[in-house]
């Protein structure tokens, strides 16, 4: 029942991640017209895009790929940063319809990972009471990472 949760919230987390991601290359088309320097501002967050792309082609654990995924969105805050001090992008409503839609698809990773965090520990606590109990021999499962 736990290890379904767990796996179904993981599903859900990692596709979201895929979602933000695959909005990236709009704000980039979207915001070229409106700064010189377009290549060097959008330059880590393409290439973290990239390996993010490999790594869930790759069927990496939602643990492994946690930490590429934190770097695009401090990434993305600091493009969004600048994107707020041109004034004439930040009145575009398609660029405001990206920049909500990513808030949003943050925030659902944000409060899907605070239920990962809170039903993997519980699912934990109940390995350790296993290994001390006769449960074990009704309840096969295994320890899940925390985050």
């Amino acid at each position: 029942l736990f290890e379904k949760k767990i796996s179904k919230l993981e599903k859900k987390i990692l596709q979201d991640f895929k979602i933000r991601s695959q909005w990236i290359p709009a704000l980039y088309e979207l915001s070229k017209p409106y700064f010189s320097k377009h290549s060097e501002i959008f330059k880590e967050v393409l290439s973290l895009r990239k390996v993010a792309f490999q790594e869930h082609a790759e069927g990496k654990s939602l643990y492994k790929s946690l930490q590429t995924e934190t770097k695009i969105h401090k990434e993305l805050n600091f493009i969004f940063q600048v994107c707020k001090k041109h004034p004439h992008l930040y009145k575009n409503g398609n660029y405001l319809y990206i920049e909500e839609h990513l808030l949003h698809v943050s925030f659902e990773i944000g409060k899907n990972l605070k239920i990962y965090k809170k039903v993997s520990k519980f699912y934990n606590t109940l390995l350790i009471i296993k290994n001390v109990t006769l449960i074990w021999i009704i309840l096969p499962f295994s320890k899940k990472d925390t985050l």
